[in-house]
């Protein structure tokens, strides 16, 4: 822990600080005494030696940063799966990176300037020595003292230059966390044009095409990895649960999860693409399943398939419900489009059963061991107002044409738990996958664990939650001792004009699971977090573990409420 920041830092995280200060203090102490002796003696008796000198200093910097910002962008980076790097430790350090090289970009343009204001008050002295479009060549080296084609390419550079920095800038302004919340298809779409600016780069420094080289060859062999896996279509079921809630269920091959067995951590994300709502569009979604529990697997066309179920909320709906809209295609941002599948009868032939059908009947027979429990072994408790039931609302049927879509769902319904659509409302869909990528998490090491959510970060207390119910189903299956992890609370904030039932909180039951709902809103005291924690870890802050994930305020709040805790561990979810 480093108090003056206030952040958690591994030993991991030290060693690569220090790698990194090491590094740039090699490559200053190697380049800079050579820079600095060869442009002051290029340019003796002429003013501005140092600045151009570090003009030249401050471009290898950010060449050196530049590559270093590509390697941790591959999602199936051969660093990430040799060093077993989560995916937010990849995050970080390219978000370091990044502001890093944003801050060596502008050192870089200022020294010019400042070079340029020199060679702007004492022309006479620098006409026909220095090029003022690039003082780190000789005049007749640069158009339009030299006429080749090097030469106007060296006059380019300050074009290129300029370009770059634009787009870098707005990458910057578009990543800051509330910007990228609140905006995220912009964010989304600035980021591509890094695609362009990358190449810009290349073009202004040759030799950021060799600092680059190993990252931009890392970033080709990841995509072909992520084009094989969006190669194959899944075929999924999206239900409205209410007050702009949708749940999504996508029944995706086994094989595709064939090495999450033996992943420990219940964290998993995935990036899905939906075509009729963008083409170029990918959106990581954490999953609300448990991908090493294969109890709820089901057979399709004589291959397994597991249901992977995924909560969100359309990021237009402000908690009451919107009016039906014709087309997709009128809503702005991507998880609008994708809702308004549910709300119209046009999309993909979809035919939608009315409430007053039969509903569908779920098979509950692989959880018969885990819901047979007293209600005082699981208790979910709604802080500050009353539940509303969701008796009333009746389950939804679909069907399709496709014989075998329409078999994948229902088989997937009869056995995934929680997974009826209150409104009545759903529809089926295709779309495509790609993932798992896993969050480092080790909940069954401690003897608590508290899980502090905020919003549509309930998904991976419910996978958590998802692992603890199938630990106690296999000690009890086993007729085992008592494993070391035996109890779990959920610390779900929402706001009551956007609180639901959600389906699997309902559905989970299992000894030493506690939900406790806390409902803001005006005239609503938010709940305490230190004191939660308190309560719930004080004196055992060792054998203690805590899940993060909600709006940044929220995270920031619950990070502060942690460092309290002696001994206790916390991970913070992107």
């Amino acid at each position: 822990m480093l108090p003056l920041i206030e952040t958690q830092v591994t030993r991991g995280g030290i060693i690569l600080i220090l790698w990194q200060l090491t590094l740039y203090a090699v490559l200053i102490g190697n380049w800079w005494p050579s820079l600095w002796q060869y442009f002051t003696r290029r340019g003796e008796g002429l003013p501005g030696n140092g600045l151009v000198a570090f003009v030249a200093q401050s471009g290898h910097l950010a060449d050196v940063t530049m590559g270093m910002v590509l390697l941790p962008v591959t999602r199936h980076g051969a660093l990430a799966a040799f060093f077993k790097l989560e995916p937010s430790t990849n995050f970080l350090f390219h978000m370091t990176q990044a502001y890093l090289l944003f801050v060596f970009v502008v050192a870089h343009g200022l020294s010019y300037a400042g070079w340029a204001a020199l060679y702007n008050r004492a022309k006479d002295q620098f006409h026909y020595i220095y090029p003022v479009l690039n003082p780190t060549y000789l005049y007749e080296e640069v158009w339009p003292g030299g006429h080749s084609s090097l030469t106007v390419w060296r006059a380019s550079l300050i074009f290129t230059g300029v370009a770059a920095t634009l787009i870098m800038t707005a990458m910057l302004l578009t990543s800051f966390p509330a910007m990228r919340r609140r905006y995220f298809n912009l964010f989304y779409f600035t980021h591509l044009s890094g695609i362009l600016a990358t190449i810009i780069v290349c073009l202004h420094a040759s030799t950021m095409f060799y600092c680059t080289a190993p990252g931009l060859a890392m970033w080709l062999l990841d995509w072909t990895l992520r084009g094989l896996e969006l190669r194959q279509k899944a075929d999924a079921h999206i239900c409205s649960l209410g007050r702009g809630w949708f749940s999504l269920t996508v029944l995706l091959p086994s094989k595709r999860l064939s090495g999450a067995r033996a992943i420990q951590s219940p964290l998993a994300h995935f990036h899905i693409h939906h075509s009729h709502s963008s083409r170029v569009e990918l959106h990581p979604f954490t999953t609300t399943t448990y991908l090493a529990d294969r109890s709820s697997s089901v057979e399709v066309d004589g291959k397994d398939h597991i249901p992977i179920r995924f909560l969100f909320r359309e990021m237009e709906s402000k908690g009451v419900e919107r009016p039906l809209q014709p087309s997709a295609s009128k809503r702005r941002q991507w998880t609008g489009r994708l809702a308004a599948l549910v709300q119209t009868e046009l999309s993909l032939e979809t035919t939608f059963i009315r409430p007053d059908s039969a509903p569908m009947e779920l098979d509950n027979s692989k959880t018969s061991a885990s819901s047979s429990s007293d209600d005082e072994e699981r208790s979910i408790g709604i802080i500050q107002s009353s539940s509303a039931s969701s008796a009333d609302n009746p389950s939804c049927e679909t069907s399709l044409d496709k014989k075998n879509l329409a078999a994948s769902i229902t088989t997937s319904a009869k056995h995934n738990r929680g997974t009826s659509c209150p409104d009545g409302i759903g529809a089926h869909l295709s779309l495509r996958l790609e993932g798992p990528y896993f969050t480092a998490a080790k909940p069954t090491a401690y003897r608590t664990v508290v899980c502090l959510v905020a919003g549509t970060g309930i998904s991976g207390a419910i996978a958590i939650a998802w692992a603890f119910d199938a630990q106690n189903r296999a000690r009890l299956a086993s007729d085992t001792s008592s494993p070391h992890w035996s109890r779990l609370v959920v610390v779900w904030t929402v706001r009551e004009k956007d609180y639901v039932d959600i389906p699997e909180i309902l559905q989970l039951q299992s000894k030493g699971l506690d939900f406790r709902i806390h409902q803001t809103g005006a005239g609503r005291v938010r709940p305490n977090i230190a004191a939660i924690l308190a309560e719930l870890c004080a004196g055992n802050g060792d054998e203690s573990w805590t899940y993060i994930c909600g709006p940044s305020g929220f995270v920031s709040t619950a990070e502060r409420a942690c460092m309290k805790i002696p001994g206790l561990r916390w991970c913070t979810a992107m």
